[in-house]
């Protein structure tokens, strides 16, 4: 088991089964909404080792990222929403030269019940050729291309609409946009079509709202516990060099995550706004990191430097910035999984 800390508004439990780590948070209706949390994202071109190389990342991370401009679509009235898909670089990344890219939609699929539940909210009678829940049926002609430079460079598409409807018995409505990337630069494109989804969720919970938070390898996904657990977002990160921790705190409403190695040096810090939907920052450090904790106050984060080292050393890091601000030597080795009581009076440490 992984052990963090969650403070605040927001409260959670830490696991790590099966290889992800799982965090269960409950948000108050006066912090972060349900509507708010629908955004996806899904990497590709994770075949593009010179790009890859180009931008520092993991073996597993993806060279770029498609994102829909809205990942659930309000209110259930059966009318189109207007969708904006784009192709950009990963959080955080910058590259010395810019290259030529592109972005092609093959498909567009759903998996809801036609029939299911007639007559409640957001059904209605089976779907037939002349009542499409997406336009345009066909994708394979949604294409766009552009140059990719900078983090805010994007290479988008317009004109796909999906239906807001979805059949209360039936669990959530789900699109899946197929895709392929290409940099057209260094001759590379996506050996299979990747997949985006977007989800029509069911009606707003007021009140206390529980979702868990599973982060594998170069993706974070949350569930909606309230919704039969309904997947209300994907998004794709650049921690696939291996995710060893993750806390957060109501203060600062980001979500804090390292990944990388736990063995000498090598590991790096990424820190996700929960509220914006976006990563604030990422920092690669000189030692090793592990499962980490942070204060009451959001303020400091006490990292491990990696089970797998000699020392006992705890970096402490200014959770604003990712900058180091000091550092606690236990005296022992391996430091593993981290603890801040709730006072932050007093700092656990697992060895």
């Amino acid at each position: 088991m992984e052990i963090g800390s969650v403070y605040g508004s927001i409260l959670g439990v830490l696991l790590r089964i099966s290889g992800a780590i799982i965090l269960v948070i409950a948000i108050g209706s006066s912090s972060t909404s349900a509507q708010s949390l629908g955004r996806f994202s899904a990497g590709c071109l994770t075949n593009d080792s010179v790009l890859k190389k180009r931008e520092r990342l993991a073996p597993f991370d993806a060279a770029a990222v498609v994102t829909t401009s809205a990942g659930q679509l309000r209110p259930l009235n059966q009318k189109f929403s207007e969708m904006q898909i784009q192709m950009s670089l990963p959080a955080a990344v910058t590259l010395n030269s810019g290259i030529a890219a592109s972005l092609t939609i093959n498909s567009i699929t759903d998996d809801q019940v036609s029939n299911a539940d007639t007559g409640r909210l957001g059904c209605d009678s089976p779907r037939g050729s002349q009542d499409p829940d997406s336009k345009p049926v066909s994708g394979s002609s949604l294409f766009a291309s552009g140059n990719l430079h900078a983090e805010t460079d994007t290479v988008s598409i317009s004109g796909v609409q999906l239906r807001r409807r979805r059949c209360s018995n039936s669990g959530a409505h789900t699109y899946q946009i197929k895709f392929t990337c290409c940099d057209i630069t260094n001759g590379v494109c996506d050996s299979t079509p990747q997949i985006l989804s977007v989800l029509v969720p069911g009606a707003h919970i007021s009140g206390l709202h529980h979702y868990e938070y599973v982060l594998r390898d170069a993706n974070l996904y949350v569930y909606d516990m309230d919704d039969r657990f309904s997947l209300v977002k994907n998004l794709s990160l650049p921690t696939g060099a291996g995710v060893r921790g993750v806390v957060t705190s109501a203060t600062a409403s980001t979500l804090y995550v390292s990944y990388g190695s736990d063995n000498t040096s090598g590991g790096s810090l990424l820190a996700y706004d929960i509220r914006r939907d976006a990563v604030v920052w990422t920092r690669k450090y000189r030692f090793a990191i592990d499962s980490m904790s942070i204060s009451p106050d959001g303020k400091k984060i006490y990292m491990p430097t990696g089970e797998l080292t000699a020392g006992g050393m705890w970096e402490i890091i200014d959770a604003s910035t990712g900058n180091v601000i000091g550092a606690i030597d236990s005296g022992g080795s391996g430091p593993h999984n981290t603890v801040v009581s709730r006072s932050g009076a007093y700092i656990f440490m697992g060895l």
